[in-house]
């Protein structure tokens, strides 16, 4: 392996691979000896494995050695390191020029104990990975920053602390930079000066670190114009004007990940320039504004994620342009507006659109007549908006639907058999505080299993939906104000579900509660309150953790 062949995760690989390719020329004075061709070929071949297969130089086996002797490795992956060929060690591949170390590869290692500086003698280091490891809260080594040929460095998840050392903005021929904490030990920046002179970077994580204090983050990562992905999501990034950079020349970039980090700014001009940007998240960002027209000039855009902002005004008409989304979240913000108007002009064009999730917003509007082209569709959430109308028996023609949740809006209608016909693949269904009334045979097998089923406040009852004993990986069930009358049948606390919450209250539920629900071992809370169940409490699974059987006719004390 040479220095130029090192290949990096995520990163295409280069067709143009190196070959070893030979020319024998024969002189015509060879005459008929066969063995004399024999001996030639074999001197070649024996010449080019002499160069591909260059001896590891001692110095930097010396260095391994001390690295491994001060590391702890509970998994044993270092169990190969041992003899005088150090380039044949697991996760170590040198140059087969040179036999210089390039590649240190103990990504998922899970190592922990002390870095020995010994490590600092590997300089031709290309490739650096420690991802995935704990060395308890001890800062960055300095010496990473020595590695002047370093082009990828991965040390993620590994458990550092402290203060990013300045000294790797000395690594200036990086384009891979991961330091993205897993929480469990605080990595601070006191500044990004450093950040800005790793000109040659193409891809920076540094979500999860504490850069509160870094103001210049913006300017600094505006230096970087070869960047391609940007993640700062969960950064603590101090309240930044996303506004304050007029000319930008990170222009190249196609992921931005900002997510979780309170900027106080509206959304920033600049944005609607990158035309190469396919993944945009800005999720509670303490974002206010409108979402502007200027939005459709991303036509390369898969995510967008503006989630958990205040941002107003309608959803933008542009985004009819915006054909290759896969994945859009507008929820908790304060969009207004005509949903059905604006989603059969949005919609038509993305045939490629699996998640929608426009919840708890102010969006009017109805259901029908926008959602049947939506074929990809596997997530729909447009619950706590003010949506009229009916639930049309179109739905049923989103045949990849895995979640539906419309609740908390102002919806009517009967729904049967037909809206769920074809939804075998539906997980979730949530259609809870509408005005729903579920009217479905008695016999009906439906074509799905749930795992969550939230139909409070709809009319489900008199009697408790006996199909809900097909549904054998259900979780949650909550059928609270849904007009049951009578006693819950024997089933529901015996069949083979993992069913970790039920709610039933606010009924005319009569009856006892029997003894065999103590058997209900993956149960966590039971709510039946405000019915008029009598008898006395039985013993509870030791599972449980949320009970109220309030407002009852009940006897004896709680388990």
């Amino acid at each position: 392996m040479n220095e130029q062949d090192v290949d990096f995760p995520g990163k295409r690989r280069s067709i143009y691979e190196s070959k070893y390719k030979s020319k024998l020329i024969l002189s015509t004075n060879m005459g008929n000896t066969m063995n004399g061709l024999l001996m030639a070929l074999a001197l070649l071949c024996l010449t080019i494995n002499f160069r591909e297969i260059a001896a590891c130089i001692s110095t930097e086996r010396d260095a391994l050695v001390a690295f491994n002797t001060s590391i702890k490795d509970p998994d044993g992956r270092l169990h190969s390191w041992h003899g005088e060929n150090c380039c044949s060690w697991s996760g170590v591949s040198c140059s087969k020029k040179t036999g210089h170390v390039i590649k240190l590869d103990l990504g998922e290692y899970t190592l922990n104990g002390q870095i020995n500086p010994s490590l600092s003698g590997l300089t031709r280091l290309v490739y650096l990975n420690l991802s995935q490891s704990d060395f308890g809260g001890v800062p960055i080594p300095e010496f990473i920053g020595c590695f002047k040929m370093l082009r990828y460095l991965d040390i993620s998840h590994a458990g550092f602390g402290g203060t990013v050392p300045p000294q790797l903005g000395n690594l200036s021929r990086l384009s891979f930079l991961d330091l993205s904490s897993s929480g469990s030990h605080v990595i601070t920046a006191d500044d990004f000066q450093w950040v800005s002179k790793l000109t040659s970077l193409r891809y920076l994580d540094l979500s999860w670190l504490y850069l509160a204090a870094s103001v210049d983050w913006l300017q600094a990562v505006n230096m970087l114009h070869l960047l391609e992905v940007l993640r700062l999501n969960d950064a603590s990034l101090p309240a930044t004007d996303l506004n304050s950079v007029s000319q930008i020349n990170f222009t190249a970039l196609k992921v931005i990940d900002l997510k979780n980090n309170e900027l106080n700014s509206s959304l920033p001009d600049w944005i609607w320039n990158l035309s190469s940007l396919s993944d945009l998240d800005l999720s509670s960002c303490e974002l206010s504004g409108r979402i502007p027209d200027e939005l459709g000039k991303l036509a390369a855009l898969q995510f967008i994620g503006l989630g958990n902002n205040k941002l107003n005004g309608a959803i933008p008409r542009s985004m009819s342009r915006l054909c290759n989304l896969v994945h859009i979240d507008l929820s908790r913000n304060i969009l207004s507006g005509n949903l059905s108007e604006a989603a059969r002009s949005m919609f038509p064009c993305m045939k490629k659109l699996q998640i929608l999730n426009l919840a708890d917003n102010k969006l009017t509007g109805q259901l029908s007549g926008w959602h049947e082209h939506m074929a990809s569709l596997e997530v729909l959430d447009l619950s706590e908006n003010s949506l009229s109308g009916v639930l049309p028996t179109s739905i049923s023609r989103l045949l990849n639907l895995t979640y539906l949740d419309i609740s908390f809006n102002k919806l009517i209608g009967e729904l049967s058999e037909l809206h769920f016909t074809n939804l075998s693949r539906l997980d979730a269904l949530v259609l809870a505080s509408n005005s729903f009334k579920v009217v479905v045979k008695h016999s009906w097998f439906p074509p799905f299993q749930l795992t969550k089923l939230g139909l409070h406040g709809c009319l489900v009852g008199p009697q408790f939906p006996t199909w809900l004993q097909s549904q054998t990986r259900i979780k949650m069930i909550d059928l609270g104000s849904a007009g049951i009358r009578g006693a819950l049948p024997d089933w529901i606390w015996n069949f083979s579900s993992p069913m970790a919450s039920l709610n039933v209250s606010m009924n005319n539920i009569t009856g006892e509660l029997p003894a065999s629900l103590v058997r209900s071992k993956m149960l966590i809370t039971l709510n039946i309150r405000h019915n008029q169940l009598e008898g006395y409490i039985p013993d509870m699974p030791n599972s449980v953790r949320v009970l109220d059987l309030s407002h009852n006719n009940l006897s004896g004390s709680l388990p």
